[in-house]
């Protein structure tokens, strides 16, 4: 029965604490508080509400992340469309005060797309709110694995949505008009898939061009 009720006490202290220490905490009717552990600390943050479904899982990212963040991801498609599957790799390192994400594809050990982007305190609007300077360099590292931790995309043919709703925005790009038979040919058998370069804002789309050998833009927002 003292079990019990000891118990019962330190339940209650615990509560008053936590309600006490989230006291001092000025929270507007636009805010709400959210609690994240790292590297086995807990701190209260106060963010925006509508801030919050964008870190749904942000917790989860931290426990996996915190003691290295540090990302690598090697996978491999027929991106250029010869049959034969292309190696590609995204890596998210810490440099300087920031994290630099690397695309690139290799061709028979060749680099035939090497793009890169820094992730620093240029992109804090991505969230608008101070969570991103008070979680540095988490929230860095967090919207650089969200947001960029993939470049290459679905196959291309004339087949697909992207192709007909922006068929002559695609055909201005690529230079349609000077040259109908080729790119009827080409873009008609094409396997390969569509790549998206790095940026901060909407990216562009590129396709691989085997008569110029090396990827063109076909589309841009």
């Amino acid at each position: 029965m003292k079990h019990t009720i000891y118990l019962i006490i330190l339940i209650v202290l615990g509560c008053a604490n936590h309600d006490s220490k989230n006291s001092t905490l000025k929270v507007s009717e636009n805010d709400t508080v959210i609690n994240l552990t790292i590297k086995g600390a807990s701190k209260d943050f106060i963010i925006h509400k509508t801030t919050l479904s964008q870190i749904s899982d942000l917790q989860e990212v931290l426990d996996k992340f915190s003691n290295k963040l540090e990302f690598k991801a090697e996978k491999s498609f027929d991106i250029t469309g010869d049959g034969i599957e292309d190696e590609y790799e995204t890596t998210i390192k810490q440099k300087n005060d920031g994290f630099l994400v690397t695309n690139t594809i290799k061709q028979n050990d060749s680099i035939i797309w090497l793009d890169t982007l820094t992730v620093d305190d240029n992109i804090w609007y991505y969230w608008e709110d101070s969570i991103f300077f008070q979680l540095k360099p988490y929230s860095q590292f967090y919207i650089a694995y969200k947001d960029f931790n993939s470049f290459v995309g679905e196959k291309f043919d004339t087949t697909t949505d992207l192709y007909k709703s922006n068929k002559m925005i695609i055909h201005n790009y690529i230079g349609y008009d000077n040259d109908s038979a080729y790119w009827n040919d080409y873009l008609g058998n094409f396997k390969g898939r569509v790549i998206y370069n790095l940026t901060y804002e909407d990216g562009g789309i590129y396709l691989w061009d085997k008569r110029q050998q090396k990827f063109i833009p076909i589309y841009e927002p």
